[in-house]
């Protein structure tokens, strides 16, 4: 297994720089198999979701479908994946974000009773109390 920074799955995603795309599409279609899969850390997968949204302006819907298509790559494998995964249904049914979700469930993962945020949308997810 390899790790992956942020900045190879977004080249990869994005295709706008003709070089270093190039070095990611020969990363993902010969380097990366099952047996030799990439690895995605969790702040890897919030950082790219971010750098789309900010960066690069894309709305929720595409971005979501981005999340979902890197899951479903066999040859990547994903820290935490289920959190990734409930994080994903949970960022498309209401209206806390993509990262603040795998926070929270990240966090219950490794034993928090909850997770204090001022985040008034995040707050409303079961895993999530407002500070006060």
């Amino acid at each position: 297994m390899v790790g992956l920074d942020t900045n190879v799955v977004i080249r990869y995603i994005m295709q706008d720089d003709v070089r270093q795309a190039a070095v990611a599409n020969r990363i993902f279609g010969e380097e990366l198999s099952l047996a030799n899969k990439g690895f995605v850390s969790a702040v890897v997968l919030c950082e790219v979701v971010w750098v789309l949204a900010r960066f690069y302006k894309l709305g929720r819907e595409n971005i979501s479908t981005t999340v979902r298509t890197l899951l479903r790559t066999a040859s990547l494998e994903f820290e935490h994946r289920e959190c990734v995964e409930q994080a994903y249904r949970d960022s498309n049914a209401g209206s806390a974000n993509f990262a603040d979700c795998l926070i929270g469930l990240v966090n219950r993962k490794c034993g928090t009773s909850t997770t204090l945020t001022f985040d008034r949308d995040a707050s409303r997810l079961e895993y999530f109390r407002l500070a006060q």
